[in-house]
């Protein structure tokens, strides 16, 4: 069956073929994003600057959360938190990319008192190459293969994962 594609005779299972291999293609880069590649090592650096002082080696994840870029994967993140910050005392969690402090207070005021909750008003995680629109967490139970998780519509379960490390 031929079909009539921007003026030119193209057969289906042509198209279909090329649509395939861009899928793939995305499906590959999109892959690679989730690899550390030294990331996890500047964000902990800008984890100094932001607290310094703080003993890292208290901690067995890193959940990273900006408050903009992919709503729904910051929203199920932010969620997660408040459900279960009573079970997290392994694993610091930071906001990051914070618009106000007012607004940040009131979805989320009572958890600036934890202890393992880094607020980063001034985005020096962002200075020191955090850009994701994804919450990230950093697993760093293991020093010598600390890696980074993004929380994407692919990667639903690595929340739940917090808990179980």
């Amino acid at each position: 069956m031929k079909i009539k594609w921007f003026s030119a005779n193209i057969t289906l299972p042509n198209t279909i073929n090329v649509w395939l291999l861009f899928v793939v293609l995305t499906s590959c880069f999109a892959c690679s994003e989730k690899q550390d590649k030294g990331g996890s090592s500047q964000i902990i650096q800008g984890l100094k600057e932001i607290r310094p002082g703080v003993d890292l080696k208290l901690f067995r994840n890193i959940l990273i959360i900006p408050s903009a870029g992919c709503a729904g994967c910051i929203t199920t993140a932010e969620k997660f938190v408040l459900q279960h910050i009573n079970e997290l005392d392994s694993t610091l969690i930071v906001f990051t990319r914070i618009s106000t402090k007012k607004i940040f207070n009131l979805k989320f005021g009572f958890l600036s008192d934890k202890p393992n909750v880094i607020l980063d008003f001034d985005d020096i995680l962002g200075q020191n190459g955090f850009s994701s629109i994804y919450p990230a967490c950093i697993i760093v139970a293991d020093d010598s293969n600390k890696r980074i998780e993004y929380l994407s519509p692919e990667n639903e379960y690595s929340l739940t994962e917090l808990l179980l490390l």
